[in-house]
């Protein structure tokens, strides 16, 4: 830990040796966040990021592979998504929290009018079906629903998720992926 207590993160060099040299960020590390860190980690270098619970971006981070949205939705989830997203230039953000139908598409559009370019193939949202006090070990029985708003968005994200064990189901689109949570 540094003298703030923030814990140290592994460097991008020290990733498992049957991994894959990109750079993984998990934002959130409670019950989903936590298990998503432990089931990428399997094949990846995952850096978790949570700043409430001690883990802060470090400084060597610049554009990120994937980032993988796994904190609680709130009033100011949007702004936080976009600003994780403008911060670490993703090539890809899966969001796994359960989201209210349309965040998805208002966080790409926000994106877009902020930066000028065209986001809607990098932003998928991806919920966590089901709730175990084992998460991690049976989050591979739940099916993941894949939605994007583009099908583009939809084929990379089901196929990084399918990459590291999951069952996919890729959905039409985002707004499905986000009503199908509750119904």
């Amino acid at each position: 830990e540094d003298m703030l207590g923030i814990k140290s993160i592994l460097s991008p060099d020290t990733a498992p040796p049957h991994s894959e040299k990109l750079t993984i960020v998990v934002a959130g590390v409670g019950r989903i966040g936590s298990a998503l860190w432990r089931i990428l980690g399997e094949y990846y270098n995952v850096i978790p990021l949570d700043p409430q619970e001690g883990y802060a971006v470090p400084d060597h981070i610049e554009d990120v592979d994937h980032l993988h949205i796994a904190f609680p939705f709130s009033d100011i989830f949007e702004k936080q998504v976009v600003s994780w997203i403008k911060r670490l230039n993703p090539t890809c953000t899966i969001i796994h929290s359960m989201v209210k139908p349309g965040t998805t598409r208002r966080i790409i559009s926000k994106l877009e009018v902020e930066s000028g370019l065209r986001i809607e193939d990098n932003v998928v949202h991806s919920p966590i079906m089901g709730r175990h006090p084992f998460l991690t070990e049976h989050m591979a029985t739940f099916i993941k629903l894949v939605g994007g708003v583009s099908k583009p968005a939809t084929t990379i994200a089901s196929e990084i998720l399918k990459k590291v064990g999951f069952t996919v189901m890729a959905m039409d689109s985002c707004d499905e992926s986000e009503w199908a949570m509750l119904l």
